[in-house]
C-alpha cells in the first residue's frame, strides 16, 4: 500500500489533527513474515494457523470487512480452533436483536402464520413446529395458524397479548421476558451442541450483553413516552434495515489452555495488542491509475478541484 498512501500524501490528501508520533517499541522483538499462498488459500492458511497455535496463545486475523470476518471464522472453525469474531457495526444483526424483533412482530401480527413460525424458531420458545405437520395442511393458512397458536398457548400466548392491550408496553414486556426466559432456552440449545463449557458461557454472555443493550436503547429512545408495540416494532424494523454503525458487545475472553484466534476488522482492532497478527486475503491489489487497463479495486481521480475515490464492490455481469 506504500504507493497508494504515498500518492495521497504527496497530493496533501491526508490530514492529521496533530503531528504523527512514533510508536513505542515493546520489550520483545517484532518479526514480520510474508507467506505466499496458492489457490488453495484456505488449506494453506490452515497450515499457518496450526503453526501459530503451537507457539502462541492470542492471535489476531485482521481483515478489511465483515464479509472477510465471516470467511476467516469459517476457516478457523472448520479446523476446530477457538475463534471469536468481532464485526463492525453488526449490532442490529445479532441473534439477540433479531429474535427480539421476531417476538414483537408475532405479538403485533398474531394472524400472520409466518410471524408465528419465526417466533417459534427462536430462543423465546422451547417447542418447535413440525414441518411435516405444517406441510400436511396443504397451504391452508387457517389450519397452519391454529396449529402454531396452539404451540404458543402452552406458554400463555393469549395472556401475553391481553397484557399488552391493557398494560403499559415496557411493564408487560418485562413480564413477558421473565416468563419466556429466552436466555435459559438459548443456554439449553448451546448445551446440546458440540461446545465445551467455556464456549457455552461465552456465547451465552454475548447474547445477554446484546439483549440488555437493546433494551437500554429502547428505554432511552421512548423515555417519557407511552409507546405502543407498533412504535417499537417500526423503530426496530428501520434500525435493522439501515443501521450499520452500532457495534455489538462482546464478552471478555477468559484465559484458557490453547490458542485463541480473534477475527476482526481494522476498525475493531484499534488500540489492541496480540502475540501474532495475520493479514489474510491480501491478494486484491490497489490501483491509483484510473487509465490502467488492469482491473481496479480503488481508483483516485482528480476532478473539478476535488478528489473522488471509487472502490469496487462486486462483479456485475
Amino acid at each position: 500500500l506504500n504507493s497508494f498512501f504515498g500518492y495521497a500524501g504527496a497530493k496533501r490528501l491526508l490530514h492529521w489533527e496533530s503531528d504523527a508520533v512514533a510508536c513505542i517499541k515493546g520489550s520483545g522483538d517484532v518479526h514480520i513474515q510474508k507467506v505466499s499462498l496458492n489457490r488453495r488459500e484456505e488449506g494453506e492458511l490452515g497450515v499457518l494457523l496450526h503453526r501459530l497455535n503451537e507457539k502462541h496463545r492470542h492471535v489476531c486475523l485482521l481483515v478489511r470487512d465483515n464479509f472477510q470476518v465471516e470467511r476467516a471464522v469459517a476457516i478457523c472453525r472448520s479446523l476446530n480452533f477457538r475463534c471469536h469474531a468481532k464485526r463492525r457495526g453488526g449490532f442490529y444483526r445479532t441473534r439477540a436483536v433479531l429474535e427480539f424483533q421476531a417476538l414483537i412482530e408475532a405479538l403485533l401480527y398474531p394472524q400472520d402464520s409466518r410471524k408465528l413460525w419465526n417466533l417459534l424458531m427462536t430462543s423465546y420458545c422451547a417447542r418447535r413446529p413440525d414441518p411435516d405437520v405444517v406441510a400436511g395442511f396443504d397451504g391452508d393458512q387457517a389450519l397452519v395458524g391454529r396449529y402454531l397458536v396452539g404451540l404458543l398457548e402452552e406458554d400463555g400466548w393469549g395472556a401475553m397479548r391481553e397484557g399488552l392491550r391493557t398494560s403499559p408496553f415496557f411493564a408487560e414486556l418485562n413480564r413477558i421476558l421473565a416468563h419466556l426466559n429466552p436466555v435459559g432456552h438459548f443456554k439449553s440449545e448451546l448445551e446440546l451442541g458440540n461446545l465445551d463449557k467455556e464456549d457455552v458461557e461465552e456465547e451465552l454472555e454475548h447474547y445477554m450483553l446484546n439483549l440488555n443493550k437493546l433494551l437500554s436503547i429502547l428505554y432511552e429512545k421512548f423515555s417519557g413516552e407511552f409507546p405502543s408495540i407498533f412504535d417499537v416494532c417500526e423503530y426496530l424494523r428501520i434500525k435493522i434495515a439501515t443501521d450499520r454503525e452500532e457495534d455489538e458487545l462482546y464478552p471478555e475472553i477468559k484465559s484458557r489452555k490453547g490458542c485463541v484466534f480473534e477475527v476482526m476488522t481494522v476498525h475493531k482492532a484499534k488500540g489492541l495488542e496480540f502475540e501474532a497478527v495475520i493479514l489474510p486475503f491480501t491478494n486484491k491489489p490497489f490501483f491509483k491509475d484510473a487509465r490502467s487497463k488492469k482491473e481496479k479495486y480503488v481508483t483516485i481521480r482528480e476532478r473539478d478541484s476535488g478528489v473522488r475515490v471509487v472502490w469496487k464492490m462486486r462483479n456485475i455481469e
